[in-house]
């Protein structure tokens, strides 16, 4: 194809419904033409807006003006031709702004709406549990509610399930003036938060009995800052749960437990020696995402919360941010009991997800201008199987510019689809002949099986003619592609953490790669902290002092406390213990080892 035949594609065809041949021949012109690029993008954006129906009589101006652009008389050489295409695009915006505001016009009147009420109403249960994001001072919460007992019913939208959720009194183990302020904040934002949740009734009280009535959640929220400045919340709801699918009734007591930090890293680290407790942390904001995170994982589900979430992932006017955010909350597992063989047992429950929710997915993987954000779009639409993603993914595997981005949609596409005939064809030929090697070999993976999977990972780690990130790369989206981890421990063996122990500090100290790659290489380290190899305690020594990365250096503390009897690693402990310039790694590290650091008299 050349720039004329785009133009007519993007003039004349609706370009979801292009053949296979016809996309390859497109994606082919694309990778070579930045300006068809551009313009296929736009188009790509406006496919994927939803557009309500229009109204009859608007539907016959529409009309009208198209006729009389026609009767204008329209040149077809192909500058022209794209100069109408963008006034079409901009008339279809304004059109489907048109309809839009006639359907909420039908709303207030009382006419029957259509399926424009549906969009009024999702717009409205948008703000059924919006978050609060404002900074709280030190003066605003001096002291903490008085725990009597009360009750507060918030009432129910008409779905929302009632149940009751009593709090018990703070527990204030904080030991400066800082942190007790930023907790007693955190503690009145739950209360309030709590009160504005549909269908709760809440009652603060002194004490609990030793029964759970059905339909109750206790909470307990307990305050710490054993350093100064650095507090935390942690907090637990109980609940008597129905055993699902038990037909006896049977129910059992379940505990959840949340936790809340203060350090968000990388915008705050270290103690109030470096920064204000209030400019490093948001208890408000804090305490609002676990509410956020109780009515996702533990309280009953909330048909009504799950329509708000959904509004806002199909809301473009909202900050990419938050469409992100939302859909990251649809797809949280909610905990379940089930029989067991002996006892009850809590697992996870997978949210279902609906053709909405991959529509709002699809835009928001099309229209981010984050590439990181895209990338953490296809990735956390793994596991969904919905025969709708098969060609997004396509197309993205195709036509997305960014390596990355693409990776994690042939990522999702390998793992979910491999057996959707459409989705086989593309990734036999990306395996074949993709420009991007790992693009390759994931690819591969889905059509030729594990063995050469893993054969790449080792061949490529002991491979020293490369670059280290290069050698490590594969190991690294192996460990970010989540639910892997036992598949990566299988290649650990003692060979593969000995040449990381000299790779892994190297690429630290480089720093040679981009936030999406130091995310990933965080996910390595994590999984390397669990192995148990020969070299395992020096490649945690060594990325504990390359390392200024506050995360990797915690994931290298709990590392080594667990290989208490290597000397190596108590004494590496020891020293964070007495010197290290973080105030709470040095924390970390005294808990970790405090029978190493005095031992027991006469001995």
């Amino acid at each position: 194809m050349n720039c004329q035949d785009i133009s007519s594609v993007l003039d004349e065809r609706d370009i979801t419904s292009l053949g296979d041949a016809e996309r390859d021949d497109v994606a082919s012109h694309l990778h070579e033409c930045g300006d068809c690029a551009s313009e296929w993008a736009v188009q790509q954006r406006l496919a994927a807006a939803a557009i309500p129906p229009m109204p009859v009589a608007l539907t016959k101006q529409c009309r009208m003006l198209v006729a009389a652009q026609r009767n204008s008389g329209a040149d077809t050489q192909g500058g022209r031709r794209r100069s109408s295409r963008l006034f079409l695009i901009g008339t279809l915006a304004a059109m489907a702004a048109a309809a839009a505001l006639l359907g909420m016009a039908w709303k207030n009147s009382g006419e029957a709406p259509g399926s424009a009420s549906a969009a009024v109403q999702a717009s409205s249960a948008q703000s059924v549990a919006v978050p609060a994001t404002a900074p709280v001072t030190a003066s605003s919460a001096a002291t903490a509610p008085a725990p009597v007992e009360s009750t507060k019913k918030v009432e129910a939208v008409s779905d929302s399930p009632r149940f009751t959720v009593r709090v018990l009194p703070l527990q204030d183990r904080t030991t400066d003036e800082p942190s007790r302020r930023a907790t007693i904040a955190f503690y009145a934002a739950m209360l309030d938060g709590l009160r504005k949740v549909p269908g709760v009734t809440l009652v603060t009280a002194e004490t609990v009995g030793p029964e759970i009535p059905p339909g109750e959640y206790q909470l307990t929220v307990t305050g710490s800052g054993p350093l100064q400045g650095n507090w935390n919340a942690r907090m637990m709801v109980k609940a008597s749960v129905p055993v699902s699918g038990d037909e006896q009734g049977q129910r059992a007591t379940v505990p959840y437990l949340f936790q809340y930090s203060s350090v968000a890293y990388p915008l705050c680290t270290g103690s109030l020696v470096d920064h204000p407790v209030t400019g490093c942390s948001d208890p408000e904001g804090g305490a609002a995402d676990q509410i956020e995170q109780m009515r996702l994982v533990a309280f009953p589900a909330d048909p009504s919360f799950r329509r708000a979430l959904k509004a806002r992932l199909l809301d473009r006017a909202l900050a990419p941010q938050l469409r992100s955010k939302a859909l990251d909350n649809l797809r949280v597992a909610r905990a379940v009991v089930v029989p067991g063989a002996s006892a009850p047992r809590l697992t996870q429950e997978q949210p279902n997800i609906d053709a909405d929710i991959v529509r709002g997915a699809v835009d928001l993987a099309v229209t981010a201008p984050s590439a990181e954000m895209r990338a953490q779009v296809w990735r956390a639409l793994r596991g969904a199987r919905m025969p709708e993603l098969v060609q997004p993914l396509i197309d993205a595997s195709k036509l997305e510019a960014d390596d990355a981005v693409r990776l994690e949609a042939v990522g999702t596409l390998a793992r979910d689809y491999a057996q959707d005939p459409k989705a086989r064809v593309v990734l036999e030929s990306l395996a074949g002949g993709d420009a991007l090697e790992l693009v390759r070999m994931v690819a591969s993976r889905a059509v030729s099986g594990e063995k050469a999977w893993t054969g790449y990972l080792t061949a490529h780690l002991q491979d020293e003619s490369l670059p280290d990130m290069r050698r490590i790369e594969a190991l690294m989206y192996t460990a970010s592609s989540g639910n892997e981890t036992g598949q990566l421990l299988a290649v650990l063996d003692a060979k593969a953490v000995d040449a990381l122990s000299a790779i892994v500090p190297r690429a630290l100290a480089a720093q040679d790669y981009a936030a999406a790659g130091a995310d990933r290489l965080r996910s390595l380290i994590r999984v390397l902290a669990t192995t148990n190899q020969p070299a395992t305690v020096s490649l945690l020594a060594s990325t504990l002092n390359v390392s200024s990365d506050p995360q990797i250096r915690r994931m290298a503390v709990t590392g080594l406390a667990r290989h208490l009897d290597d000397d190596r690693a108590r004494e590496t402990l020891e020293e964070v213990a007495a010197h290290d310039a973080d105030p709470q790694l040095r924390e970390a590290a005294k808990v970790r080892q405090p029978q190493l650091v005095t031992p027991p008299p006469g001995t």
